[in-house]
């Protein structure tokens, strides 16, 4: 199973819902971990560090079209994400905006 995780394109959230010490604890239990390039940039931690614990970094096109389960904080403009058929959504900030995509959301096409 791919654990995919998008960076953030809010310019006011510099959170991150993955770091890079957490990569390998997933990666044990046996999932593939992807992040998007430049995930987590507004934190200064460069992909490096994520690629080094046993992630990949991917477009996030690559990221949304493969993962099995997408990661994120924000729900804006998911709308624009395509995502793959039957991924799992997780947000980890409720948005009025979107809320379809609150807290868990199965991509159905």
């Amino acid at each position: 199973m791919i654990i995919g995780f998008l960076k953030e394109n809010d310019e006011h959230e510099t959170r991150s819902m993955l770091l890079p010490e957490h990569v390998n604890s997933l990666v044990k239990l046996g999932f593939k971990v992807t992040i998007s390039n430049n995930y987590a940039k507004t934190l200064n931690l460069d992909d490096s560090l994520y690629i080094n614990a046993g992630a990949q970094a991917k477009t996030e096109s690559e990221v949304a079209n493969q993962a099995d389960v997408v990661v994120k904080i924000s729900g804006k403009d998911l709308e624009k994400i395509d995502f793959k058929e039957g991924a799992n959504v997780i947000i980890g900030f409720f948005d009025k905006q979107n809320e379809k995509y609150l807290l868990l959301r199965t991509i159905r096409n």
